[in-house]
């Protein structure tokens, strides 16, 4: 929704066959269990979120960003004319937000969501 301190780390092995089976990639892949509800229906609150560490995401994808220490889970727009990126919720109860020229300082692109498990 707004932003979560990520406090928590904790190490789980995620079998290699399992994610070939599912096409996966394996390489540079984290797990971060999803808190709020902004990217609603697509992920939800208390999901695990399957992320490729990269930095060079392109617009539409998914992304897991680190922005002043906050982490946040939204689909990207970047607008190189305006030197910005905008931050999209699925979820239309939270608004968009927009990092523009200086603050991108505060931004890290932590990784690309690959994929969402959920428990049932």
């Amino acid at each position: 929704g707004y932003g979560i301190i990520n406090e928590n780390e904790e190490s789980i092995e995620i079998d290699t066959n399992l994610l070939s089976a599912i096409k996966m990639p394996h390489k540079k892949l984290d797990m971060i269990q999803v808190q709020g509800d902004s990217m609603h229906p697509y992920i939800q609150n208390g999901d695990f979120a399957l992320i490729e560490r990269s930095s060079e995401a392109k617009n539409g994808d998914i992304v897991i960003a680190n922005y002043q220490g906050d982490l946040y889970v939204k689909q990207i727009q970047k607008n190189p004319q305006n030197k910005s990126i905008s931050f999209i919720s699925s979820n239309k109860e939270y608004p968009s937000f927009e990092v523009k020229d200086t603050d991108l300082e505060s931004l890290v692109i932590v990784g690309i969501l690959r994929g969402v498990i959920r428990a049932y």
